[in-house]
């Protein structure tokens, strides 16, 4: 065994030792020890993280979530519904000192706050790309955390890490890990086609099961459009190509997994090795297809700079009739399309079939989205687990009666109307509550959720597209936030799951991949944008793999290799 997988080794069993201590614990709460023999502690000899609460309290500096956030009544940044409850509830005052505009900027203020050795917050929240990740780790700006993991964190959170040690892999340097993985809904990132299916039935079409029948349907809608609009103004398939072909809304991953390959990640291959998905011969048909379907006119011409929310809108504005992404897009953002079209009908679908009988997408179970950091300055660290324990513990799957039984803040995302408690956003906007999901912006920088159980989201929406009653408070708002459609999608990934690949690479980025990836990923889009457009053939594709290689791609490749030997001898 090599000394890095010694040490992750060493991680995992000290993982279990930990949740196996807590399991002997019984159900007592996270912020209660369990009682010892002996005298019991006074108050003024309990941790404030025994206590619960800081006092007198303290501050903590964090980053408001990316983009604009909307707040309700006179609410401002540092001043809203949820840092009034921090307050109240920790004894913590969060004080935002980043308000990043978007994504790119969020990361390139990072940077230079590195390099320029600025004051870092107290707590830094990334949800994007793992160099990045990797370059914050490398700063030495922030502390090792699984002490604090080891003394504070939760049981919910350790049931989780005891299942799946690599959440902690991306976050690690030198067999020690440096971030704090924030947890997601299991299979929440999983994609798959959306159609209009209202159109196929105007057409006597049935579902597309491989590429062919999709290319038929595909001619179809846009030559025989069933709302009227001319072949100038359907494009029938939409997606966003601007930031890869697998990404979060508007993806491509399902159809390059007709070609026996899912992009953008790295794929077990049969001989027990990991090969990027982006590079391999199946990329290349799949690519030959759609250029041939944008030659056609079945593609906008816009796509390759077309971010992944503007490539919705041409299918919002019922010109598209197919789109990729989550089990969510009817939620938002394209059940937006029943505001022109309130007839309009959108599906779910299986996995089609490529010409060599091949199917695919990618898959997440490990369950994770970004990570938090925790400035090595910062005195108290335990605040971020006070903070995050409780709302994992109360919030993400609350108990009848709790104090998140209905939703995070009267007035704001539920209230008492005709005497009865309710979080439906269509009664609480006749009532005046134009519910955003960013009134609270929390720590964790997820929409409208601050803390989530991987396993509960599908758990709940196949229980209700199997047509069961809600009972838990979760299933009760999972029954009115989410769609028979997204319930729907559920099944179908569900079904499927066994033709879905995880990205088998899940460690920090490796020395060359920090060095060279993003001149190798731009290499990458451009090639992409190119094919699309006929800018580059078949040979040409063989070309940029080649000079891939060549230009890192091959080390890159290597060093992933011997990173996942490491954890799986």
């Amino acid at each position: 065994m090599t000394r890095r997988a010694k040490t992750i080794a060493t991680l995992v069993l000290s993982i279990a030792m930990i949740l196996g201590i807590l399991a002997g614990c019984g159900t007592t709460p996270t912020n209660t020890p369990a009682p010892t023999s002996g005298a019991t502690p006074t108050t003024a000899e309990k941790s404030p993280f025994e206590l619960g609460k800081f006092d007198p309290p303290i501050t903590m500096t964090a980053v408001s979530r990316v983009g604009d956030p909307v707040y309700l009544y006179n609410d401002t940044l540092n001043d809203n519904a949820h840092t009034r409850w921090d307050l109240d509830q920790f004894g913590i005052r969060i004080e935002y000192v980043l308000e990043p505009a978007d994504a790119d900027s969020y990361r390139t203020k990072l940077q230079l706050m590195i390099s320029s050795n600025e004051t870092l917050p107290d707590v830094v929240v990334y949800t994007q790309d793992p160099v990045t990740v990797g370059q914050l780790i490398e700063s030495g700006k922030f502390m090792p955390i699984m002490e604090t993991y080891e003394k504070y964190a939760g049981t919910e959170y350790k049931k989780h890490a005891e299942a799946n040690p690599q959440i902690f892999y991306p976050f690690m340097k030198d067999g020690v890990a440096y971030g704090i993985p924030i947890l997601e809904y299991a299979h929440n990132a999983d994609t798959l086609m959306w159609i209009r299916k209202d159109w196929l039935d105007a057409l006597s079409l049935d579902i597309p099961k491989t590429v062919d029948d999709l290319e038929v349907v595909l001619q179809k809608f846009k030559y025989e459009n069933p709302d009227g609009f001319t072949p100038e103004e359907v494009f029938p398939f939409t997606f966003s190509f601007k930031n890869g072909a697998k990404t979060w809304l508007s993806t491509m991953d399902w159809f390059f997994g007709a070609y026996g390959t899912v992009p953008m990640q790295w794929n077990p291959m049969p001989d027990g090795s990991l090969a990027y998905g982006s590079i391999q011969p199946g990329a290349k048909d799949a690519l030959l297809k759609l250029k041939d379907w944008m030659d056609k006119g079945y593609i906008p011409q816009d796509v390759a700079t077309w971010d992944e929310f503007t490539a919705t809108q041409i299918f919002v504005q019922g010109k598209a009739g197919v789109i990729g992404g989550g089990n969510w897009v009817m939620d938002w953002p394209c059940n937006g399309v029943k505001a022109e079209f309130p007839d309009a009908e959108v599906v779910p679908v299986g996995l089609i079939a490529g010409p060599d009988g091949k199917m695919g997408a990618t898959m997440d179970i490990t369950a994770a989205n970004g990570v938090m950091l925790i400035n090595k300055d910062f005195a108290h660290p335990e605040a971020y687990w006070m903070y995050y324990n409780y709302l994992l513990e109360n919030y993400a799957n609350p108990p009848v009666g709790g104090v998140f039984e209905y939703g995070f803040a009267q007035g704001y995302d539920w209230e008492i109307i005709d005497g009865v408690p309710t979080n439906d956003k269509t009664k609480l906007k006749e009532n005046g509550i134009d519910y955003d999901y960013s009134y609270f912006n929390f720590l964790t920088m997820m929409p409208g959720n601050p803390a989530r159980i991987p396993s509960s989201y599908f758990d709940a929406l196949i229980k209700l597209a199997d047509g069961l009653d809600p009972v838990t408070p979760f299933e009760k708002r999972m029954a009115v936030e989410r769609s028979l459609e997204t319930r729907m999608a559920a099944k179908v990934i569900m079904a499927e799951a066994d033709k879905r690949t995880q990205n088998a690479f899940t460690g920090a980025p490796t020395v060359t991949m920090t060095e060279k990836w993003s001149l190798l990923f731009q290499a990458e889009l451009e090639t992409y944008t190119k094919m699309l457009y006929g800018q580059v053939d078949a040979a040409g594709f063989d070309a940029f793999v080649a000079n891939w290689l060549k230009d890192g791609g091959e080390q890159v490749t290597k060093e992933v290799n011997d990173w996942y030997k490491s954890v799986t001898d």
